[in-house]
C-alpha cells in the first residue's frame, strides 16, 4: 500500500520475479486500517528509517511483525517480545522470521498482541503528551 516514483520499477522487478500472481501494488489508501486488518505479518526490511509510522500503525493493530535493526524499529520492538528484529542486509534471516511466523500462529498472536499493548501503553496520544509535558517542564524549570 502507498505509492511513489519506485513503483513502476517495483512492479517490472514482480513479473521478472514471476510473483506478479501473488503481490499486489494498492496504491495510495485512505482505509490503511482495513488493509492492515486483512494482513496476516507486516515486514519492514528497510536499511536506514527513523521512527516509520507504517511500523507504528502495524504493531498498534496487532500485527505480528519482522522488521530489521533500524532507528526506531529498535525503540519500539523488544525482539522477541514485540516482533522479530533481524540484521539489515541478511534477507535468509529476514525469510526465516516471517516463515517463523507464519508457521506459527501462537507465537505471532502473541507477539501481535504483546506489541499492541506497547503502543498503547507508551506510544498513542496520551502517554506521548504527557511526555512532551514533563519535557516542557524540564525545559522550563
Amino acid at each position: 500500500a502507498g505509492d511513489g516514483p519506485e513503483r513502476a520499477a517495483l512492479t517490472a522487478l514482480a513479473g521478472r520475479l514471476r510473483v506478479s500472481d501473488r503481490v499486489r501494488f494498492l496504491g495510495f489508501r485512505e482505509d490503511i486500517w482495513r488493509v492492515l486488518y486483512a494482513t496476516d505479518v507486516f515486514a519492514l526490511a528497510s536499511r536506514v528509517e527513523g521512527l516509520p509510522n507504517a511500523l507504528l500503525e502495524a504493531l498498534a493493530v496487532g500485527l505480528p511483525t519482522v522488521a530489521t535493526q533500524i532507528g526506531g524499529a529498535l525503540e519500539v520492538i523488544d525482539s522477541g517480545k514485540h516482533g522479530i528484529l533481524v540484521p539489515v542486509g541478511q534477507p535468509q534471516v529476514f525469510s526465516g522470521a516471517l516463515r517463523q511466523l507464519l508457521d506459527d500462529s501462537a507465537q505471532a498472536q502473541a507477539l501481535g498482541s504483546q506489541a499492541a499493548e506497547r503502543i498503547r501503553e507508551q506510544f498513542s496520544l496520551e502517554p506521548v503528551a504527557q511526555a512532551y509535558v514533563r519535557l516542557y517542564e524540564q525545559l522550563l524549570g
